[in-house]
């Protein structure tokens, strides 16, 4: 349904078309492309940048599915060996989990699995995604909010930022009659979680 560059307008127009319809993300992964495109193909252990890089791209994928009606998202392969396989088609790519294989009982966490953790481990099953004001200084700020069963409101935010010299961006969550200001570092995603009592019109 969606291309490479993340057109989340047409998740918003097959939920138009098919309102009844159940969407889930899903086969999600990094290091797949050629070299010269993106991130490149394979494990990047070596490379700090790229790693990061990879993992603000889960961020910024898992925000815009849950914005636009996707109820949750998998990852192709949650765990990787340093070559990017086992793969019987030579189709190496990269993982949140990385594992040494090779006389070794080494793992490597990377960015991605530690990005997968705000949203995995705050949004607990049974969450309603609920529309929030999230204003800024920046407009470099992504964002999905949900309630959770046990009426905490959970905010995920990432900031890549659209101004080079900006290194940080300030921010109001508005809901109703509760509001929430802070600052933000560039490159970041953070996680806000804050009790919710007053009832929400889901």
């Amino acid at each position: 349904m969606l291309g490479l560059s993340g057109d989340f307008d047409k998740l918003e127009k097959k939920h138009q078309m098919h309102p009844d319809k159940f969407f889930m993300a899903t086969e999600a992964c990094e290091g797949f492309l050629p070299n010269h495109i993106g991130t490149g193909s394979g494990v990047k252990l070596d490379d700090p940048e790229i790693t990061w890089k990879r993992g603000e791209n889960y961020a910024r994928d898992i925000i815009g599915d849950l914005q636009n009606w996707a109820t949750g998202w998998t990852d192709w392969n949650l765990v990787l060996d340093k070559e990017g396989g086992p793969n019987w088609a030579g189709n190496y790519c990269d993982a949140p989990i990385i594992v040494d294989t090779e006389g070794s009982d080494q793992f490597y966490l990377q960015p991605m699995y530690y990005i997968m953790g705000h949203f995995s481990k705050y949004i607990t099953s049974g969450s309603k995604r609920i529309g929030t004001k999230v204003l800024t200084n920046d407009n470099g700020i992504e964002s999905v909010s949900f309630l959770t069963t046990e009426n905490n409101l959970v905010l995920v935010m990432q900031y890549r930022g659209k101004t080079r010299d900006k290194k940080t961006a300030t921010f109001e969550i508005r809901i109703n009659e509760l509001s929430i200001s802070g600052t933000i570092e560039k490159d970041s995603v953070v996680t806000v979680v804050v009790p919710y009592t007053v009832a929400i019109p889901l």
